[in-house]
């Protein structure tokens, strides 16, 4: 019996996680993921055909392109916004764009009951000591937006709340020791990575409430200016 609702075809690139997902209502029925940072670009228009042979689907199946617009990598985000954009311009379907950070919590809060956890701090690595970060409360909702945080002692000042709160992504591991020690009743969660499936699940309802992206004008949350390196 084939399955009903609307069916979303989602993109993750925007760390080294190359994840591609088909969902059809609630339910997601195919993956492709590898962490290999440098080629998604490689891996990407791939893991979409393969998703939709075992999804059994065609292109003109498809009601909507999801795909995580940011913060994270440049390179990674420009690759999957760009094969995102190209897929709806070919098949005059809707982009709809999900908040990186916010899929990220999405996908850790089920590790914990809304008793045992409070808040949810997703930690995208933006070099050095500075991570992409956000609170969400286990609802989902911002407590503290998207920014870039530098972790020192004078920026994190009064940053995280003291309830409850996990920490994940991989900015988390080069924090840890920092947090663990500046920050009350704090929780790590490890290898827990950003994922297509979340995008997925994120855009079905966004879909419902007819929160659809301009494909002409559609952008990625860099969050910062990109700074090239000099070759010499």
């Amino acid at each position: 019996m084939k399955e009903k609702g609307k069916i979303i075809l989602g993109i993750e690139s925007s760390t080294t996680v190359c994840s591609v997902a088909m969902g059809i209502g609630e339910k997601i029925i195919a993956v492709r993921e590898i962490e290999d940072g440098k080629f998604h670009s490689e891996f990407l228009h791939g893991f979409v055909a393969e998703v939709m042979i075992e999804a059994g689907l065609h292109w003109n199946d498809l009601d909507a392109v999801a795909v995580s617009k940011g913060p994270g990598s440049y390179t990674g985000l420009r690759i999957g916004v760009s094969a995102a954009k190209g897929y709806c311009y070919a098949l005059g379907i809707p982009l709809i764009g999900v908040d990186t950070l916010q899929a990220m919590a999405r996908k850790a809060k089920v590790k914990f009951s809304s008793a045992e956890i409070e808040n949810l701090c997703p930690m995208l690595d933006a070099r050095r000591m500075e991570v992409y970060t956000a609170i969400y409360n286990y609802e989902l909702e911002i407590r503290m937006p998207v920014k870039a945080l530098v972790l020192e002692e004078s920026q994190c000042r009064g940053y995280f709340p003291e309830n409850k709160i996990a920490f994940f992504g991989n900015g988390m591991p080069k924090a840890k020791e920092f947090l663990s020690v500046t920050v009350k009743n704090a929780l790590f969660i490890d290898d827990l990575q950003p994922s297509a499936t979340e995008i997925v699940q994120m855009a079905m309802q966004k879909l419902d409430c007819g929160q659809i992206e301009n494909t002409a004008y559609f952008e990625p949350y860099y969050l910062k200016e990109f700074i090239g390196k000099k070759i010499i």
